[in-house]
């Protein structure tokens, strides 16, 4: 019987990405199966190693309130997918769930199935990239599975139009903001100690967090830097992400003649991210769609930075506009437009008062309704309707 036990129901999470390998697909899947345990669900993830090492992810593992089961990282072929889903299905009966939730394109297609199979409602969660698809097989495989969940959450409005553009109406959807971590990310969390560490020239810092490719701009704020170079001469960006070195960007820096201004850092560790928060000055994101359709949906980076009190400069047009109130936390700035770019920061970065306002401002908003209790709250409302369990969270807004 579904919510035998105090109210509560069996979930599996089938997600493409969990800690601790990176990606923001991961960090939902954990936070939402965390905060689901502490709101009475039994929770069991299937995952994927991702890039993290065995034993690290089964370190990790064992540290959860909620039980893990792990595959082999995704690869495009047949058989691998079949194995997989071999793998989901042994770990669904064994479990099972009252309700199962996907996340992830290529997870959603075999949860589709799944759901199908085990006779149970479902939850699809959409990001973005995954609805960009157009006439293709991958394409197909996502307007029929998502049009056959019973509740969609989408991370963005920007998403939900995507999805609808692509012919996609399911039963119900949702726009649920992805949170921050409000017990890890605060002011004052040891920026000081770790620009010591880093050797960081005396100066502002501007920080992007995030994996350094195409999609997130790191090469937008790189060519940016001529520009606001001549105004605040002991400028430095901080690069923080995979891969490390990237050669691209490097040669980018080194060409322009602002190597000595950008450091790459490569993935940083947990424990350092709020640190390096702390000591910036100004987060950066301008994320833009690539040729390639890539696509930003949120910014989970963005959330993180406000709780820590810092403004940020974000794209237009991609799911990263919904992390900011454009003029009160942030300034928006033209995506792929390094001239405007340099623009939306100087603003900041020329005026210490504004950014301070703007970061308090910022801090404020994230405590309310940019953390992962308020966002899971709402999923958790929407999945207690679509498993008929009685609602014990506020519903989505």
């Amino acid at each position: 019987m579904p919510g035998a036990e105090g109210g509560s129901g069996r979930l599996l999470l089938y997600s493409v990405e969990l800690p601790p390998g990176p990606g923001g697909i991961g960090t939902q899947t954990h936070q939402m199966a965390l905060h689901l345990t502490r709101l009475g669900w039994r929770v069991r993830v299937v995952a994927p190693y991702g890039l993290a090492r065995t034993d690290a992810a089964a370190a990790f593992d064992r540290a959860q309130p909620y039980s893990v089961v792990r595959q082999r990282s995704w690869r495009w072929t047949s058989v691998r997918m079949a194995g997989q889903f071999a793998s989901a299905l042994g770990a669904a009966l064994a479990w099972r769930p009252d309700v199962l939730v996907a996340a992830g394109y290529s997870a959603v297609w075999q949860g589709a199935a799944l759901a199908k199979i085990l006779r149970r409602p479902w939850m699809a969660m959409g990001y973005g990239t995954e609805f960009l698809q157009g006439g293709t097989r991958g394409g197909d495989m996502t307007r029929a599975a998502f049009g056959q969940a019973d509740a969609v959450v989408l991370c963005s409005r920007y998403t939900e139009r995507l999805m609808n553009d692509m012919g996609i109406h399911p039963a119900r959807s949702v726009v649920v903001h992805c949170g921050a971590d409000d017990d890890v990310f605060a002011p004052g969390r040891g920026g000081g100690e770790l620009r010591r560490r880093l050797g960081l020239l005396p100066g502002p810092v501007l920080l992007t967090v995030g994996s350094v490719k195409e999609r997130k701009g790191q090469d937008v704020v790189i060519r940016a830097l001529p520009q606001l170079l001549r105004e605040f001469p002991d400028l430095v960006y901080v690069v923080a992400g995979r891969p490390h070195p990237h050669p691209e960007f490097v040669e980018l820096a080194r060409s322009l003649g602002v190597s000595e201004h950008v450091r790459f850092l490569g993935e940083v560790r947990a424990e350092d991210l709020p640190g390096l928060y702390d000591l910036s000055d100004v987060f950066v994101l301008v994320s833009r769609q690539t040729a390639r359709g890539d696509i930003e949906g949120y910014g989970i980076a963005v959330i993180e930075a406000a709780l820590s009190g810092k403004p940020a400069v974000v794209a237009r047009g991609s799911g990263t506009e919904e992390t900011i109130v454009d003029g009160e936390t942030g300034v928006l700035a033209e995506p792929g437009d390094p001239a405007d770019t340099a623009r939306a920061l100087g603003a900041l970065l020329r005026d210490p008062a504004l950014r301070l306002r703007m970061g308090a401002a910022a801090r404020r908003r994230a405590s309310t309704e940019g953390t992962w209790a308020y966002s899971v709250e709402q999923c958790d409302s929407v999945l207690r309707s679509v498993a008929r369990l009685p609602s014990t969270a506020a519903a989505p807004r």
